[in-house]
């Protein structure tokens, strides 16, 4: 239910758009003392990386023999279609960028705690935090070392669990 006033134990939702049109829905929850979280919807995931596929698949166009047949110079023709390519890339990059957030935004409405989706997106927590709540795409570099492991938390060992206490 979107709510268009704030009042005591009631959130406070305000629709955002971005890059591919895709409704967030940023959750101002004071009542919880959190600063903001987005909703999202698995329509709204599977249209994403519907565009990210469609995306790639034009990238990968232009690798094709008859790509930009129209052009005479083979020199001109691949570098045409280079920057064809280039141009696909970045749009895939900026909406990859989103949907991590949008990955993100799921795995915390479902449980997930920012430390477990920091490991998986393989960014320090506080970076995710703070990419996350600026409220733009999420960004991971490319010196990234963690392998994330996936399964369940190990038990301390009695010495570890001494030091916790």
């Amino acid at each position: 239910m979107l709510c268009s006033a704030y009042s005591p134990g009631m959130a406070r939702f305000a629709p955002v758009r971005n890059v591919a049109g895709i409704a967030l829905f940023r959750n101002w929850n004071t009542t919880k003392g959190q600063r903001m979280t987005d909703t999202i919807i698995d329509k709204d995931i599977r249209e994403r990386l519907r565009l990210m596929r469609e995306l790639l698949g034009k990238a990968e166009s232009t690798l094709g023999e008859d790509f930009g047949s129209a052009i005479a110079d083979p020199v001109a023709r691949r570098g045409n279609a280079a920057a064809i390519r280039a141009d696909y890339l970045a749009k895939l990059q900026r909406v990859s960028g989103w949907a991590l957030r949008d990955a993100v935004t799921d795995g915390l409405q479902h449980g997930m705690t920012w430390r477990w989706m920091g490991t998986a997106s393989q960014l320090p927590v506080g970076t995710l935090h703070r990419q996350y709540n600026a409220g733009g795409r999420i960004v991971v570099h490319d010196d990234v070392t963690q392998e994330p492991d996936y399964s369940a938390p190990q038990p301390l060992s009695e010495s570890e669990d001494a030091r916790s206490q």
